[in-house]
């Protein structure tokens, strides 16, 4: 009985996580909008660096997540966007 028990609850993780998990187009979705943000930064400042970090970076993120960014540099030039 006890055996039964851990495999349906590894069944019921394995589901949980696969219900969970980003799909292919949503992974793809993200990517397209960091090549965006980093082609926008890149004309701006030529010369700096887009970093992805947090959850999105290490592939654990929830289709809800937001993705986290940080823009790298030495700026002689800043652009007020709001």
């Amino acid at each position: 009985m006890s055996q039964y028990l851990h495999f349906r609850l590894h069944e019921e993780i394995e589901h949980f996580f696969a219900y969970m998990s980003p799909t292919a187009i949503e992974h793809k979705v993200r990517a397209h909008a960091v090549r965006r943000i980093t082609e926008a930064v890149r004309r701006l400042w030529p010369h700096a660096r887009v970093e992805v970090f947090g959850s999105y970076r290490t592939g654990l993120y929830l289709p809800t997540s937001d993705i986290d960014l940080v823009v790298i540099g030495i700026f002689s030039t800043y652009i007020i966007l709001f």
